[in-house]
């Protein structure tokens, strides 16, 4: 389907300029060759001429791109408890016409707008994000056998650091796999016992007092009690610069682990017993955290096309856990 226009973008009535700028969104969607001037003329009536049609234009338009972002976002499910979609479509409108008006900003292409459009709603998300960092970093304990310490607010280092102390009982704690994060370095301080880890394929000991450092990009298998008494260990991840998303989907992985062990529902491998559910949860921890063994690029497509699936099943990516008056 092609589409000319001889009228200058000007004098294009504006029930005209919505059908063509919807046409030239559909084409990049499908990745097909088009220009985007159609959709710059809508932004330069809602933004310079500051029409009220021409602003309800842009939101109808829009709208759906603003949701396919949030819906995106590694940490959608934490946001959509705080509050419902359509209010974070709303306030990224509103915050974007704010944003530009006060800065008086004219667009030249559609991507410019959009990367702008696209800061503004994660600015709202992070708001949020922080939020309930301030709200639960102090409740989640470690899925792993024991019990765990309170860890670090991670709000007060502006989303550079989560700390975690947590207790392994003797023997136990080998649970979860060899896995990779490809952006950052893990530490565990060893405050009581001993303990084993892997690198690589290499075991290792380490005893009260030794501080592990397992690098990014390598894989590893966290400490677990290689002894007789109780484990103590200090977790700790720490960003060069804040990275409020990573934390929050990272903290809200471990929850959501804790919350269905609470429930009986995770094995001995420290996963969910549900194949499913744990390829949702598996999938909500990306780009933070990946498999060892089988390709980035083949898990996020498998990840993805079976965790879709065990969402449409009501399986969850986030599940809040009890607290301990709570548990019977």
């Amino acid at each position: 389907m092609s589409i000319t226009i001889d009228e200058t973008l000007h004098q294009i009535s504006l029930k005209k300029l919505v059908d063509l700028s919807t046409h030239e969104l559909q084409r990049r969607r499908w990745d097909e060759p088009g220009g985007d001037r159609y959709c710059v003329e809508l932004f330069r009536r809602a933004l310079v001429e500051q029409t009220d049609e021409a602003w309800s234009a842009l939101e109808h338009c829009f709208t759906e791109t603003v949701r396919s972002w949030l819906w995106s976002h590694p940490s959608h499910d934490v946001a959509l408890l705080r509050d419902s979609e359509e209010n974070y479509i709303a306030q990224t409108f509103s915050r974007f016409w704010y944003a530009v008006h006060d800065q008086q900003l004219e667009f030249a292409t559609l991507p410019a707008a959009l990367r702008y459009l696209h800061a503004t709603l994660n600015g709202i998300l992070m708001d949020t994000l922080r939020s309930h960092l301030r709200g639960r970093a102090r409740e989640v304990p470690l899925p792993e056998p024991g019990g765990s310490e309170e860890p670090a607010t991670a709000h007060e280092t502006n989303g550079t650091l989560l700390e975690i102390e947590f207790f392994i009982k003797p023997h136990t704690g080998k649970g979860l796999g060899a896995h990779i994060h490809p952006s950052f370095d893990e530490r565990f301080e060893i405050i009581t016992g001993s303990a084993c880890y892997m690198i690589g394929q290499d075991e290792y000991s380490a005893a009260a007092g030794d501080v592990v450092v397992l690098p990014k990009a390598i894989p590893h298998v966290h400490p677990w009690n290689a002894g007789d008494d109780v484990l103590h260990v200090r977790r700790v991840i720490q960003f060069s610069r804040p990275e409020m998303s990573m934390l929050a989907a990272t903290e809200a992985f471990l929850e959501t682990l804790y919350a269905l062990a609470q429930q009986g529902k995770v094995g001995k491998n420290g996963l969910p017993k549900n194949f499913l559910q744990t390829m949702v949860v598996a999938q909500a921890i990306q780009p933070a955290t990946y498999l060892a063994g089988l390709p980035v690029v083949f898990q996020r497509s498998l990840f993805g096309a079976l965790a879709a699936y065990g969402r449409a099943r009501g399986y969850k990516t986030y599940y809040p856990a009890l607290s301990n008056s709570t548990i019977h």
